[in-house]
């Protein structure tokens, strides 16, 4: 059995590939991430009130409050900001060059554009999701593909699941993730 998925992603795609990479995958460097910045807002605050206090000094508290807020803002749209970031160095990278994923019994390629494919063996795969619209295959906690269900020239996406199960010797499963909004 084979199967081959042809897509041209969008903004929309990326979005959606670093949306469940922070519900899974990257789920402790995303929560880490936030509360470094809510912890250096919660010594600014307490640090600019405490000499505010201690001097008498309005300004001081108002500039550790304001600094505090400041610092808290990544936190609140960190997703939305490492969406966007991951979607810009995607368009540099590869324009709107087709990508073909192309999946055999031995491994898998992947191939961007015109350059030459790049193989992989089912062995490498650390981890698959999958939701209502797409899959997910990581590598790593920081490399992965997206394949988009609707984009499936050969195969069929409900049988795509067990295949990969299969190919890794049962070492991998897939798991369901929340579809975005």
């Amino acid at each position: 059995m084979k199967f081959e998925v042809k897509s041209q992603f969008v903004q929309k795609d990326v979005y959606e590939f670093q949306r469940v990479a922070a519900k899974t995958v990257l789920r402790g460097k995303t929560r880490a991430s936030k509360t470094v910045f809510f912890i250096f807002a919660a010594l600014f605050l307490l640090f600019g009130a405490y000499i505010g206090i201690t001097n008498n000094e309005m300004t001081t508290a108002i500039g550790g409050l304001i600094a505090a807020v400041i610092i808290c803002i990544p936190a609140l749209v960190y997703d939305r900001f490492i969406s966007w970031s991951s979607w810009m160095r995607w368009r540099r990278a590869n324009g709107r060059a087709e990508m073909i994923y192309a999946f055999s019994a031995e491994s898998f390629t992947e191939q961007v554009g015109d350059r030459p494919p790049f193989t992989n063996k089912y062995s490498d795969l650390y981890a698959c999701f999958e939701n209502k619209n797409y899959f997910f295959l990581f590598f790593s906690k920081r490399e992965g593909y997206m394949l988009k269900k609707s984009d499936f020239v050969q195969g069929e996406p409900a049988k795509f699941r067990k295949f990969v199960e299969k190919q890794s010797d049962g070492r991998i499963q897939f798991y369901t993730v929340s579809d975005g909004k």
